[in-house]
């Protein structure tokens, strides 16, 4: 009966190293899915601080745009400032967010650490399995629980890093979302305006395009 519990144990230890070695595959696609998305939320942090200095300089430059009447002038210009300020928040909305992933992915384990993490883990199960050929019956049950606890952990780090990515690759279609219908009001609200005032707003569209294509 010892040697079948032996063989047993033996053979969820080749079971875990299998796991052990399914994991390390999936942190190393991970980390460079990462690092891609690090590089991607890099120059989108640039793109948009560009949007966002455009807006102000907008917002510093309204046209005067000879109209017959001086309230409907002043209404237009109102809300046209009213627009440049919903879109400018927005834009620092997404700054903020973009900066806040960032922090979170400098946070995430380094591929070394769980590289050393692994390492120790091996080591320790052949050490379990020399020591398996030596033990009476009892301790190799005793070794079970340990066992059984060191393969939950490596499934529970494999979710963790999955949830963590999939999580990561929402964050593009957020931002998209959140910057078009702002300008879509900006661009109803300078319909039959002067050609310089469209000329600005659609290098703002332009910038936009460009942002949106990245993701």
């Amino acid at each position: 009966k010892v040697t079948t519990t032996i063989d047993n144990m033996e053979n969820e230890l080749l079971k875990i190293r299998d796991d052990n070695k399914n994991m390390n595959d999936i942190n190393n696609k991970s980390s460079e899915n990462l690092e891609k998305v690090k590089r991607q939320l890099d120059t989108s942090e640039q793109l948009l601080a560009k949007y966002e200095t455009k807006l102000a300089e907008y917002n510093n430059k309204i046209p005067e745009i000879p109209l017959p009447n001086y309230k409907e002038e002043e209404e237009w210009k109102h809300n046209f400032l009213k627009v440049l300020e919903s879109q400018k928040s927005q834009v620092k909305e997404i700054l903020s967010d973009v900066k806040t992933l960032k922090h979170t992915l400098d946070a995430l384990p380094q591929k070394s650490d769980i590289e050393d993490s692994q390492n120790v883990t091996l080591e320790k199960l052949e050490e379990i399995k020399q020591e398996n050929t030596l033990i009476p019956e009892k301790t190799a049950e005793l070794i079970q629980v340990p066992l059984n606890n060191i393969q939950d952990d490596l499934e529970s780090k494999s979710n963790e890093t999955m949830k963590s990515i999939n999580e990561l690759l929402l964050i593009p279609e957020k931002t998209a979302q959140l910057i078009q219908v702002p300008l879509n009001n900006i661009q109803d609200a300078m319909a039959n305006k002067s050609n310089e005032t469209m000329k600005n707003i659609n290098e703002l569209f332009d910038i936009t395009v460009t942002l949106t294509e990245r993701f």
